[in-house]
């Protein structure tokens, strides 16, 4: 309830100045039955470390709590608002300017974008916290202002590596992020003034050619963003590429920076899994509150008290719980007139207070008025009659015959027995064949028997008989009026 009293206070000071931008709105989707608990030392991991980065996120967003990235990048932008304090985490900066820190707004997306960043290692010197800072045009080291980015914030859009296999890490070597102006235009003209990386990139300004998203092929606009975006060196090293961002999240991050209401959407979506994660039977919020304390007319008494006309007399109350009298003072009245009469008038020292009870009785009329319903009977009775005929046919046996015939051809050629050792004969014609042909015949007889089979044909009959119409009458019992006291 506080995280939301926060969010919609300082959303509501975003709008003062923005009037036609999306409110915020956690009452339509609030429910009330969480358990209160007092001590909570089983939560001391259970938000991300930042030095895990986006493995981090997935675990306790996605895994433990049900997000998916869409909605894990969403909550993340609750950065927006507020610092990181050494004392508190050891991490040091503003998630984005002083001036948008106390504004619920999308500008932590803007920042990741339209912002350049380079590492910062061994926080204060200590090596197990290393952060991102600032290092485009717009930073100033003196002032007091430190902007920052954690591993698992940059992480959402930046990979160390082009091809996205490598998160971020801020304790290796040095690497700057930046995306290239001109994929990210509609979120710096619409939320950031036309400032990329420090540098006015509006149109007409002296580097609106950098809107050119041809301008990449191009190497001297290549350079001079790079160089306004990373500490003014036109050779550093980029983290992952400029022109594809492989975080897991990447899309998301252009989104929500490019359409801030789209953002607030999903943020208030993922807010009310995690804030209703673990409970059942969690109640919404009622339109009208019911009395919940029943009125109780009270008729008290009340004491008069009468003054007295001496400064010197003590006046004394007696009260009695069957009779009450008040004892009032003897007053001694003295008139004096021309003739100097004097003349005194004394008042009894008790009077009587008369209590009146009064009755009031009220007469109140109650009316009974009771209505015998008119029923109709139906009109037409239907009645359906089904006949069920049954027909059986009888055994059937086919033969089949089947005759084979079996032809056999046998060729022999002719043996010669002797030939003489001297004889040359010369074969000019082809050699007789004799062929003997043999014939078979085969006759089978074939039997097939088909099984008894039933048929059953059912007939349904509706026949609709018209009953004459009956009305019962209306029956209204006289008005009875008792008396109430």
């Amino acid at each position: 309830i506080a995280a939301e009293a926060v969010m919609k206070f300082t959303r509501d000071i975003y709008l003062e100045e923005f009037p036609d931008r999306a409110c915020m709105d956690f009452r339509s989707s609030f429910k009330f039955g969480r358990k209160t608990e007092r001590e909570c030392p089983f939560c001391a991991h259970q938000l991300p470390n930042p030095e895990g980065s986006c493995d981090e996120v997935k675990r306790v967003f996605i895994d433990n709590l049900g997000l998916n990235w869409e909605q894990a990048a969403a909550l993340m932008g609750v950065h927006s608002l507020g610092r990181a304090d050494i004392e508190n985490s050891g991490y040091d900066g503003w998630w984005s300017s002083p001036e948008n820190s106390r504004r619920f707004n999308n500008n932590y997306y803007v920042s990741l974008l339209a912002k350049g960043w380079v590492k910062e290692p061994s926080v204060a010197g200590n090596v197990r916290k290393n952060q991102w800072i600032l290092a485009d045009a717009s930073h100033d080291p003196k002032s007091h202002a430190k902007e920052m980015m954690l591993n698992t914030d940059l992480c959402l859009a930046y990979t160390e590596d082009v091809n996205g296999w490598e998160q971020l890490d801020a304790s290796k070597p040095q690497c700057c992020t930046w995306p290239f102006a001109a994929d990210v235009l509609t979120a710096v003209d619409e939320y950031h003034d036309g400032i990329f990386c420090g540098v006015n990139i509006s149109e007409g300004s002296e580097h609106s050619h950098w809107r050119d998203p041809f301008s990449f092929a191009n190497r001297e606009p290549f350079f001079e963003q790079r160089a306004a975006c990373c500490q003014g060196d036109p050779k550093a090293k980029d983290c992952g590429s400029v022109t594809h961002p492989a975080g897991p999240a990447v899309q998301h991050v252009f989104h929500f920076a490019k359409n801030e209401t789209y953002w607030l959407q999903i943020l208030q979506e993922a807010w009310a899994i995690v804030t209703s994660n673990g409970f059942v039977n969690l109640q919404p919020l009622e339109d009208k509150c019911e009395a919940r304390v029943k009125k109780t007319d009270t008729i008290m008494a009340s004491s008069s008290t009468v003054p007295s006309t001496s400064s010197t007399t003590d006046l004394s109350y007696a009260t009695s719980t069957a009779n009450t009298m008040t004892t009032m003072p003897t007053m001694a009245n003295t008139m004096t007139d021309d003739t100097t009469t004097t003349t005194t008038a004394s008042m009894p020292t008790t009077m009587p207070i008369t209590t009146t009870t009064t009755t009031a009785t009220t007469t109140t009329a109650m009316t009974a008025t009771i209505t015998m319903t008119t029923t109709t009977m139906p009109t037409t009775a239907t009645t359906t009659t089904t006949t069920t005929t049954t027909t059986t046919l009888p055994t059937t046996t086919i033969t089949f015959t089947t005759t084979t015939t079996s032809r056999t051809w046998t060729t022999t050629m002719p043996m010669f027995t002797t030939m003489p050792t001297t004889t040359t004969v010369t074969t000019t014609a082809s050699m007789p064949l004799y062929t003997k042909k043999s014939t078979t015949s085969t006759t089978t007889a074939t039997t097939m028997t088909t099984p008894t089979t039933t048929i059953t044909a059912t007939t349904t009959t509706t026949t609709t008989t018209t009953m004459p119409t009956t009305t019962m009458p209306t029956t209204t019992m006289p008005t009875t009026t008792m008396p109430t006291t």
